[in-house]
């Protein structure tokens, strides 16, 4: 009895601890944000409060993630129960969790509690305009809009944490970090993180809004579609640039073995579309060699995004985790899979160009580890482009 007792407790203090932080971290935003923009009034007050509002709720949520991912009793507790990352069980152990209903009861009664003008007044003028704060009704409503919104937050995040929890069991020599004494704690670390990120948005984002003001002025009525078009501009060639690279690291690699195959005089059957493996996978083997007799099936892979893993089964099917990130803050993954599995009557090589900074490898449905070039998984023998080429003149393939 005093043990549950006891864990309440210290649920509600992380609970209380957590809306206090939010508060502070988005007030401290906000006067950092209104200190820089160096008298202007660039926008209307409701505009500035909406933009206020999607500023605490997403310090709501990377606050979230960063305490509940080092909750070590609540990860040990579903890496026993649930273990897997599907979203339906993640999603049926965290409406199941104590956690997660104290949390949200705690922020409720704060926020009963305590004046809407202290805790949610930018929310109310947000979407009340000059209404009057004190009013009850004004007050019911602001929570009306908050209340739920952050719940779904909370309850999101902490899917997200879970979804890393099971990520990290599978690694191999993922050890709980909970019984390692540091000299900061992670969570206090995490916590630091979230709060100068946001502070030094806030810093930033005034200086910035001259250009994309006056790029609004120069478009008349169609400012905001040019900030837009120019924003996706941006991501756009960010995002192209990667498969340019790994079409130059592709094209390199395929020289290379040109040049290798004619100066030692080794056979080189025709390649069939290099570059495709790039953008997507095709049935079959890319090219083939022979040396001193032994013939040598190849299949490209690429892994387009070096900070992107790549894992790769000996049940001939691999996945990759693509992983967005707003400076060192994890926004989301993708998770891409793909199958590799090739019938052919030599030896079978899955040469990974580009390759990624950390590959993978899964035998006998045992967790990943890290794949060094050369190594067997399952029928097949994984090289990097180097590797390979340096394997082939050693003949230890």
């Amino acid at each position: 009895m005093n043990k549950n007792i006891k864990r309440i407790g210290k649920i509600s203090l992380k609970a209380l601890l957590l809306i206090a932080l939010t508060e502070v971290i988005a007030l401290v935003s906000r006067l950092l944000f209104v200190e820089n923009l160096f008298g202007e009034e660039y926008f209307s007050e409701r505009v500035m409060n909406i933009g206020y509002t999607v500023f605490f709720i997403l310090i709501f949520n990377s606050l979230v993630i960063a305490i509940a991912s080092h909750d070590y009793t609540a990860k040990d507790k579903y890496l026993a129960q649930a273990g897997k990352g599907k979203f339906l069980p993640i999603a049926k152990f965290v409406l199941t969790s104590i956690e997660y209903y104290i949390e949200i009861a705690c922020i409720t009664l704060v926020s009963l509690i305590l004046p809407t003008s202290f805790l949610y007044g930018f929310v109310a003028k947000a979407f009340f305009g000059s209404a009057e704060l004190t009013d009850i009704k004004v007050k019911l409503y602001t929570l009306l809009i908050i209340l739920p919104l952050m719940f779904v937050i909370d309850f999101l995040a902490r899917v997200t944490v879970a979804k890393k929890w099971y990520q990290d069991s599978r690694k191999v020599g993922a050890d709980s970090e909970h019984g390692k004494k540091k000299k900061i704690p992670p969570a206090l670390k995490s916590v630091g993180i979230v709060a100068i990120v946001y502070c030094a948005a806030s810093l930033v984002v005034p200086w910035t809004l001259p250009f994309f003001i006056s790029i609004y002025n120069i478009g008349g009525g169609l400012g905001y579609l040019w900030i837009f078009l120019i924003l996706v501009t941006l991501a756009f060639i960010t995002f192209i640039s990667f498969y340019i690279r790994a079409i130059f690291k592709r094209k390199r690699f395929i020289k290379k073995l040109r040049k290798y195959c004619a100066d030692n005089s080794v056979r080189i059957f025709e390649i069939n579309r290099p570059y495709r493996s790039i953008f997507r996978l095709k049935a079959g083997y890319d090219f083939s060699i022979e040396k001193e007799g032994i013939e040598y099936d190849c299949k490209l892979l690429a892994g387009v995004f070096p900070g992107s893993p790549m894992v790769l089964s000996d049940k001939g099917n691999g996945l990759t985790q693509i992983t967005v990130r707003v400076f060192r803050a994890e926004l989301f993954h993708i998770l891409s899979k793909f199958d590799f599995a090739f019938e052919s009557k030599g030896k079978k090589i899955l040469i990974v160009t580009p390759a990624p900074k950390r590959m993978f490898s899964s035998t006998h449905g045992e967790p990943p580890r890290l794949a060094d070039t050369g190594e067997k998984i399952g029928e097949y023998t994984f090289c990097t482009a180097r590797g390979f080429l340096g394997s082939i003149d050693r003949n230890c393939l």
